[in-house]
């Protein structure tokens, strides 16, 4: 009697699930820094063709280790542009307060 079936559904258990993870991981990535646009947007009271500006620019980021620095940056910019410039340490919050909800919400739609 061979393992070798067993072993081989396991692996493909294994690369499916991972797959799925990281399928989870990059829209609910995608989905945060939606929110965290529409969040910058409506507390900097940018109009609809600004939001959408800012929301291009930031979907238009690599990933990577330097996308929040990147995308801070911009939202930054928007803010104080708009006269309502935020500290770094008060975006980052604020981007930290989004994330499990943007998960959440990938989550519940269950599209992936």
């Amino acid at each position: 009697m061979s393992h070798e079936p067993i072993l081989s559904d396991r692996e493909r258990a294994f690369e499916a699930k991972f797959a799925h993870d990281e399928r989870v991981q990059f829209r609910a990535g995608a989905r945060r820094d939606k929110l965290f646009v529409a969040w910058a947007a409506e507390t900097a009271g940018l109009t609809a063709a600004q939001t959408a500006d800012v929301l291009h620019a930031v979907l238009a980021l690599h990933g990577g280790a330097d996308h929040d620095a990147a995308m801070l940056a911009l939202v930054s910019t928007a803010l104080t542009g708009a006269g309502k410039a935020t500290g770094r340490a008060a975006l980052i919050a604020e981007l930290d307060r989004i994330a499990p909800q943007a998960r959440a919400q990938i989550v519940a739609e269950g599209a992936f």
